[in-house]
């Protein structure tokens, strides 16, 4: 496991994840990590799993998984899990959520797939305040955490 003490949570706390589920905290350790370290391509991409992943958790905690599945039974790619989670009537997602996603996995999305893109240190800071957001958002709606604290 990963060592807490040497990360500056700059970026998002860690509290928001911590004592929700092993896989998560390990992700939001190393988003947090690659981002005090200046690796910013890979803090990008990691909290972009980690924002898919926690969509994932809020189907599969209010039961309707099935929701976000193709027909072999795999799960959606981000993009339609976004519009998924955004137009679910099982939970009200915010206004500031909803863009919140959109910023994220824009930079996400260009961090993991555009060869041309690097990300910069102030591509984190433009969407800081939305990952603070939509985290907890999140956590909320997938029941990990009660209020999500």
């Amino acid at each position: 496991t990963l060592n807490l003490g040497s990360i500056k949570e700059e970026l998002f706390p860690f509290e928001l994840i911590n004592g929700t589920r092993g896989y998560l905290e390990q992700t939001a350790k190393q988003a947090l990590l690659c981002y005090d370290h200046g690796i910013y391509d890979g803090s990008l991409v990691l909290i972009r799993r980690l924002i898919e992943t926690l969509i994932i958790e809020c189907f599969e905690a209010n039961n309707i998984s099935e929701r976000v599945k193709d027909s072999n039974g795999d799960f959606f790619q981000f993009k339609k899990l976004q519009n998924s989670f955004s137009n679910e009537n099982s939970w009200n997602v915010s206004r500031n959520g909803k863009r919140a996603i959109g910023s994220i996995k824009k930079f996400g999305d260009l961090s993991a797939h555009n060869r041309r893109f690097n990300a910069i240190r102030k591509d984190l800071l433009n969407i800081k305040d939305d990952l603070r957001i939509i985290l907890q958002e999140l956590i909320v709606i997938s029941k990990l955490k009660e209020n999500g604290k």
